[in-house]
């Protein structure tokens, strides 16, 4: 919806709310006597600087974002992985009790458990056979919810949803359009990010924690209009971000070369797991995918899941979740681990639950 107001589509209150400030927030500059958040004056027993909080507005790291992002820095936000920039979201747009949350099965379960947590109304539209979005299922089930989830490319499946189909959601659906791009690093397809520019009840978020390798920092980035930008900073808590992990994820996201040698290593083992897998008896189907994991079908997902996790290795299975029935998700992981699961594999091939 090109033409909407997003501040109608916020909680009331929200909007009126005056958010916490600090006075790092008010003071514009970098340098001074800071006697103002009783912190230890002496320094800390482990590291440079740690005595003092970090900065809550994020500069340095959105300043990096902005710039590879190539959108106006008042345009993101910052958060604690993913699921806090979730949580913040159903904070800013959603009343606990009374609104709706759209999601599409089979997709990231932390939508649903968010939303339980508030007590909002899951209305669930699953993916059609191809796992793309049944847009006037959609259109139909989700009148008057506030919001929709979508994820591309789609975890647990793999695939980028269809261009023309989100395009229809974002002209129809009356509340936020949040598409989750967790794995889109790894797209040979361009982002939705510069489409917040066009669409203002777009909300795209991404992750550090995939591509970028930095799961253990907890980096996850809104891409939205600034109105929701301001209503989001108002309903975080101040300090979010510790000020290690920015500095780390200014580090890496001013390395050009990093994220391009690893979506390509990412490429060329995802094909080999894929041409290793489609040689065993046991594998049924392999799901395209566009992420960094195979979404495979076997004869036996539960019992292929149970002797691989007795030879230590882990991956998930999704056999539960609708239409990946005997399906397990595989992380592609190293050359040396891709080897080592098909051996592990080739075993499995033959065997019979005892």
């Amino acid at each position: 919806m090109k033409n909407l107001d997003v501040r109608k589509l916020m909680r009331p209150h929200i909007r009126r709310m005056v958010p916490y400030s600090t006075a790092r927030d008010e003071y514009k500059g970098t340098q001074g006597i800071f006697l103002d958040a009783n912190e230890n004056p002496f320094g800390s027993p482990v590291a440079k600087d740690l005595h003092r909080y970090p900065d809550p507005s994020h500069k340095a790291l959105k300043a990096v974002l902005a710039d590879r992002l190539e959108l106006p820095a008042d345009m993101l936000f910052c958060g604690s992985g993913s699921d806090e920039v979730i949580d913040v979201l159903m904070k800013v747009f959603c009343t606990p009790g009374h609104s709706g949350v759209v999601i599409l099965p089979p997709t990231y379960g932390m939508y649903e458990v968010l939303a339980e947590i508030y007590e909002l109304n899951v209305i669930k539209v699953p993916l059609d056979n191809e796992f793309q979005p049944d847009v006037p299922g959609i259109i139909r089930q989700g009148t008057g919810a506030e919001m929709l989830f979508l994820c591309s490319p789609n975890n647990p499946t793999g695939n980028l949803m269809d261009h023309q189909r989100v395009l229809e959601i974002l002209q129809h659906f009356e509340g936020v359009v949040v598409m989750d791009e967790a794995y889109m690093d790894f797209a040979e397809s361009t982002s939705w990010a510069q489409e917040v520019l066009h669409h203002p009840n777009l909300i795209v978020l991404k992750t550090l924690s995939k591509l970028w390798g930095l799961a253990a920092l907890r980096v996850g980035i809104a891409i939205a209009h600034p109105e929701v930008i301001s209503a989001m900073n108002k309903v975080k808590l101040p300090y979010n971000l510790s000020t290690p992990v920015m500095e780390m994820a200014v580090k890496a996201l001013k390395n050009h070369d990093y994220p391009l040698k690893i979506k390509e290593s990412v490429k060329v083992n995802r094909q080999l797991l894929t041409r290793e897998l489609s040689q065993l008896n046991r594998v049924k189907h392999i799901f395209p995918s566009d992420a960094n994991f195979l979404l495979v079908r076997f004869d036996n997902a539960d019992e292929v899941y149970r002797l691989l996790g007795q030879r230590h290795i882990i991956v998930r299975n999704r056999s539960k979740e609708i239409n990946c029935q005997n399906c397990l998700r595989i992380t592609v992981g190293t050359v040396e681990e891709v080897l080592h699961l098909v051996q592990a594999l080739k075993e499995i091939d033959t065997t019979t639950d005892p």
